[in-house]
């Protein structure tokens, strides 16, 4: 008995094995969906893009403290810082959210003080600071409340000490103060860049 194959069902046969080298030896291919350790040797980054054994990274990248507990998660897509990245203090209280789109910080980052209390809320475009910023002192106390446009103060902005007095009460526009500017207070309460909590050469 003789088996007649036609040369389009041959190619066809032979055509996921094709596909599948293709993908293989295709320089900076991105790895498939994997969730790894912070540690993994195999796990390197330049700049802000993250690469899995040479290739491009995708999935999720998580960070413990010495109990074992998690201290981040965070996704990434083609090597790139995308959806939400979150942080927790040793005690498992969550710390920060945060998301991302492309490597860039997008939409609302939301922080909370150990306690639990809301420590801040920024509105991020393009890695930039863009809307509305609200910062809370620790016993729950506003301390700022400004505006932004694309990184720059925009509007009205306020701030306050930690027993509710006001201390700076200005608006920017076309980037000139006007009312009270006081003084600010020194310490910073914008967190760090995530991004940066681990770096590994």
């Amino acid at each position: 008995m003789v088996i007649m194959v036609n040369r389009a069902q041959l190619a066809f046969k032979w055509l996921p094995a094709v596909f599948a080298a293709v993908l293989l030896f295709s320089p900076g291919v991105q790895q498939p969906i994997r969730t790894v350790n912070s540690n993994d040797a195999l796990l390197s980054s330049i700049g802000n893009t993250w690469y899995y054994n040479g290739t491009l990274f995708n999935g999720e990248i998580y960070a413990l403290y010495n109990n074992g507990d998690t201290m981040l998660t965070e996704k990434l897509k083609n090597g790139l810082l995308t959806g939400i990245m979150k942080r927790w203090y040793p005690d498992r209280q969550l710390h920060q959210i945060t998301m991302y789109n492309k490597g860039m910080r997008q939409g609302v980052q939301y922080s909370w003080w150990p306690g639990g209390q809301i420590k801040s809320m920024y509105n991020y475009k393009d890695d930039r600071l863009n809307g509305p910023a609200k910062e809370w002192y620790a016993g729950g106390g506003a301390y700022r409340e400004m505006n932004y446009k694309m990184g720059y103060e925009n509007g009205l902005q306020r701030m306050w000490n930690v027993i509710g007095v006001i201390t700076a009460n200005y608006e920017m526009r076309d980037g000139r103060k006007y009312g009270l500017t006081g003084v600010r207070k020194c310490e910073n309460t914008v967190d760090d860049d995530p991004a940066k909590l681990f770096t590994k050469k």
